[in-house]
């Protein structure tokens, strides 16, 4: 269902493929192990055997500057031949036009959602924020499966429960920050607090601060 979802909003927004990635640490794994994909399969094939990810710009853009942009073949005429060689060969499958958006987390790891169109086009304000309303939906959705690693479909609802003051108590949890000092910071009373840090305890189905703080750090990315 998330699949056949995501096939048919991307039609919708003038896209023809979409890759789908989740958690991961290096340009390899990012394109190889995709939650879901509609790439050509002879892109995802030669892309190993010809090790594309040494050259890849698109995914090199990614891990370094981690912000959503437009990628559209005919604005690059790369010096380097190997460079040069791979945008040839994601010319000749008529990949021509991407939107990138990726999503890093506070382990390292990143996630995000590339969208291919085969003909170049230009994206107004109101359709890019449309591919990131259904990027971070599917993202979200895989979390909730147990489709990505690092996070338990478990502790991913978990973190979904929780409400906004919780989610800003914990954060400054994870900042080593005690009951009274969240009182003063958030201007709630220590009761409130107390009653909040049980919450997200009881939420999380565990029995210490320091559980409920490993599980936020390993899975910040979806609520902040």
């Amino acid at each position: 269902m998330l699949f056949q979802a995501l096939a048919s909003g991307i039609r919708a927004l003038g896209f023809d493929s979409f890759h789908l990635s989740s958690r991961k640490n290096d340009r390899v794994s990012l394109v190889m192990e995709p939650v879901a994909a509609t790439f050509p399969d002879q892109f995802l094939r030669d892309y190993e055997r010809l090790h594309w990810a040494d050259v890849d710009p698109i995914t090199e853009r990614v891990f370094t500057d981690r912000k959503r942009f437009m990628w559209n073949i005919q604005d690059h005429n790369y010096p380097e031949i190997r460079r040069r060689s791979f945008v040839d060969f994601m010319r000749s499958l008529g990949m021509s036009g991407w939107m990138v958006l990726p999503s890093s987390h506070c382990d390292g790891s990143v996630s995000g959602m590339a969208l291919l169109s085969l003909n170049p086009q230009q994206l107004g304000r109101d359709q890019q924020l449309a591919a990131m309303v259904v990027a971070n939906a599917a993202l979200t959705k895989a979390e909730i499966l147990g489709l990505s690693q690092g996070i338990s479909a478990d502790e991913a609802a978990a973190l979904r429960l929780l409400s906004l003051q919780q989610v800003e108590i914990l954060k400054w949890m994870a900042e080593g920050k005690s009951n009274s000092v969240i009182a003063v910071i958030t201007g709630h009373t220590e009761r409130t607090v107390r009653y909040h840090v049980s919450e997200i305890l009881r939420k999380f189905g565990v029995a210490t601060r320091q559980q409920a703080i490993a599980i936020f750090q390993s899975s910040a990315g979806l609520i902040i």
